[in-house]
């Protein structure tokens, strides 16, 4: 089976959706299938085959972000007359209306040499959304080469949206589902995302988890650390998750000897993160460090007493319950006990309650009790075999089902 994925970011892309295409690719190469992967660069066109044996076209669009040499908290805007005015405007149009991102990926797959005798030679076309770029540039692909498109849902088009007005979300949920009518399959990240998009769209779903790999075992647990423990969060963080983390900052007044380092990636909260940091005056506990290799913060996880997950603590949030963070199940099985601080309805909570060393938690009365159970784990902790199902070899084996028995 030959196949073209389309995706804003691939391996070695730091960013976590990287994480998704670069492990099913490698399994699918494993498996026998050719895999093309076409994703934006750093603005310079290249073409090379990766490890696993795929072949990986890079076009000249950016999707880097400058990396700084520390980590900037983002301060709250002050918007001047003017600029909350354009904010207002920009919230009564649809974001589906905003086309500019799919023209320029457009034109760039137009211009560059082989990708449309590449799309001629797949069996199916699948691009990943977000962002829409690169994901309606796929469904572009398939139609101009009489191919099955695959839609891959990674982040539902609804979280985008915050903030328009009702006619504005109405008309991009019109627009959505037109679009993905179009797709052969349609795919997400969990069972969870999978239910809640299928009754929105009213369009079935298929989930194709962000699993493990190997790799994700870790070899060994360092815990050299007794004067000086410490949990660990890296990652983005968000306005959503911000609840979640001052559950985790009041629970750990309870520890004074712990820290919690975070390896912040980026500051996407609008202030909000370092209006909580001010607020709760815990600075000697909390440590916030730059984006850094894969390398060093594996070194830093297998050093820490446990690893964090954060998410919404809303339970009547659909959309964010079926939300499963790209690292999640690598963590799981790396061996390092964790805690999960997130609503009881969502999926995350589903997957820890799986797992040994684990714990899933919404209030701080329970997050102290799970930081006491994870300080007293000295050992790694195998999930591996409780987990098998969600392997990425398991999960590339059910793509290429659903492919040939839906055609």
């Amino acid at each position: 089976m030959n196949l073209l994925i389309i995706v804003n970011w691939y391996p070695p892309d730091i960013k976590v959706p990287a994480r998704r295409w670069g492990n099913l690719v490698a399994y699918l190469q494993q498996a026998g299938h050719t895999c093309t992967v076409i994703s934006a660069g750093d603005g310079k066109p290249e073409t090379y085959t990766s490890t696993a044996g795929e072949k990986v076209i890079r076009v000249s669009i950016s999707n880097k972000e400058i990396v700084k040499g520390k980590s900037e908290l983002a301060i709250k805007p002050k918007m001047s007359a003017k600029q909350r005015l354009k904010d207002y405007f920009l919230r009564t149009i649809p974001s589906s209306f905003i086309r500019a991102p799919y023209d320029y990926w457009k034109a760039t797959l137009q211009n560059a040499p082989g990708v449309l005798e590449i799309a001629r030679q797949s069996d199916f076309i699948i691009s990943s959304y977000g962002p829409m770029g690169p994901f309606l540039a796929g469904m572009w692909l398939a139609k101009k080469t009489n191919k099955k498109w695959v839609a891959d849902i990674r982040d539902a088009f609804e979280s985008k949206g915050a903030g328009k007005f009702l006619l504005a979300r109405k008309l991009d949920r019109y627009n959505e589902k037109q679009i993905l009518k179009k797709a052969f399959l349609r795919i997400t990240v969990g069972e969870t995302l999978a239910n809640y998009l299928s009754k929105q769209y009213k369009q079935k779903f298929i989930a194709i988890y962000n699993g493990w790999s190997n790799l994700d075992k870790l070899p060994s647990r360092i815990l050299d650390n007794k004067n000086n423990p410490y949990l660990y969060y890296a990652g983005t963080i968000y306005q959503h998750q911000i609840h979640s983390l001052s559950v985790l900052l009041d629970s750990l007044q309870e520890f004074p000897q712990l820290k919690l380092i975070i390896r912040l990636l980026k500051d996407s909260t609008g202030g909000e993160l370092n209006a909580l940091l001010e607020r709760c005056n815990q600075s000697n506990q909390i440590i916030i460090w730059p984006p850094a290799p894969f390398e060093t913060i594996e070194e830093e996880l297998i050093k820490s007493a446990g690893v964090v997950v954060i998410e919404s603590l809303d339970s009547s949030d659909e959309l964010r319950n079926g939300t499963v963070t790209g690292k999640l199940l690598g963590l799981l099985v790396s061996g390092i006990p964790g805690i999960a601080v997130v609503s009881k309805n969502c999926e995350i909570t589903k997957l820890v309650q799986k797992s040994n060393g684990w714990f899933s938690v919404d209030c701080v009365d329970d997050c102290i009790k799970a930081i006491k159970k994870v300080l007293e784990e000295q050992k790694l902790v195998d999930n591996s075999e409780l987990l098998e199902d969600l392997h990425m070899k398991r999960q590339a084996l059910k793509l290429v089902n659903e492919l040939r028995n839906n055609r």
